[in-house]
């Protein structure tokens, strides 16, 4: 029973189940953490598809009839990052006024038509319908994300929700790992249109677990008299103008410049290393590709138990300084 009548007699408020069917236990949170974070698994897959078979789409022989130009691969990526530069600013304003449900079905289906274009192209050898597919996929990916953050925050605001962020990565590399682990084998030896189709899977496999999201948030909005508008229990939060975004703090700014520069830096060498390790260290794709996945293991292990250190005693910015700070050794290091 979700609503089972009154507390006492002629009162109004509701008496919620107990137990996993109560939606502010504790284990009911976290399963619904754990379908938050699956909602992205797919994309994060997929992103890193082309990365991973980037030995096969250069491949200049005779027979591979979807052979890429270093100019036509690193497209794909730039497909990806300029649309997000302006989609990212403005679509986060749209997520707050249309809210999660709306948003996160419109997301997840420009993420999945997009992935199921460039299966598509894959198999009719078509580096036009790629790049279509990419740019469609692009325009729902990041946003995803953002819109992940939202449901995260719903949930978790104010218990724990650093270590919730922290599981959320952690899925999320779990995608980049399993791509790097396999596709370059599968495209190998089964050829590029089924590494994009195994992405096209996962896209399908997070748009029904979002389905899922959406029915118990629902339920627990009914449950708890929740509006299912707002982005928490606590007071609501109205939507703001853009103009809003030129208020916010210089602190704000120099952390969203710290992590820029690091993204954009990272993102831009896995996008090459397995070719770079194929080339110049002389590695198989195969083995370049679990050699990249150390990067993420080491992330998924470290994000949840650093995000719960966080909740607890704090010094965000201090370990935001740190990671920027190591990874600008790291590529100083390479030769």
């Amino acid at each position: 029973m979700e609503v089972v009548g009154s507390s006492e007699p002629g009162q109004g408020s509701p008496k919620v189940a107990k137990g996993f069917t109560n939606p502010a236990s504790d284990a009911h949170r976290y399963t619904i953490l754990f379908l938050i974070c699956m909602v992205t698994f797919g994309s994060y897959f997929s992103y890193d598809v082309p990365g991973a078979t980037v030995t096969q789409l250069l491949d200049a022989r005779p027979e591979n009839k979807l052979h890429m130009t270093a100019l036509e691969y690193n497209l794909m990526y730039s497909l990806y990052a300029w649309p997000n530069v302006i989609i990212v600013f403005v679509g986060g304003y749209f997520i707050d006024l249309l809210g999660i449900a709306f948003s996160g079905v419109a997301l997840m289906s420009l993420v999945t038509i997009g992935q199921l274009i460039m299966t598509a192209g894959a198999f009719v050898h078509s580096i036009q319908l790629l790049f279509l597919g990419r740019l469609i996929f692009a325009s729902g990916a990041e946003l995803l994300i953002v819109c992940q953050g939202s449901m995260i925050f719903k949930w978790f605001v104010g218990k724990e929700m650093a270590l919730a962020f922290g599981f959320s990565l952690t899925l999320a590399r779990l995608g980049s790992i399993l791509c790097f682990a396999f596709l370059p084998s599968v495209a190998e030896n089964h050829g590029i249109p089924a590494a994009f189709g195994l992405g096209s899977i996962f896209c399908v496999i997070s748009f029904v677990v979002l389905g899922i999201y959406l029915v118990l948030d629902s339920r627990a909005d009914r449950i708890l008299q929740r509006n299912p508008v707002q982005d928490s229990y606590e007071e609501p939060i109205q939507p703001q103008g853009l103009q809003e975004a030129f208020k916010l703090s210089p602190s704000f700014w120099l952390c969203v410049s710290t992590l820029m520069t690091n993204y954009g830096c990272l993102y831009s060498f896995f996008a090459i290393s397995i070719d770079f390790m194929h080339h110049v260290l002389g590695l198989p794709s195969q083995d370049g590709g679990y050699e990249l996945t150390l990067v993420y293991n080491i992330s998924m292990v470290l994000a949840p138990m650093i995000g719960g250190i966080l909740d607890i005693h704090g010094g965000r910015g201090l370990v935001t300084f740190f990671g920027a700070a190591t990874s600008a050794i790291l590529f100083c290091s390479l030769r």
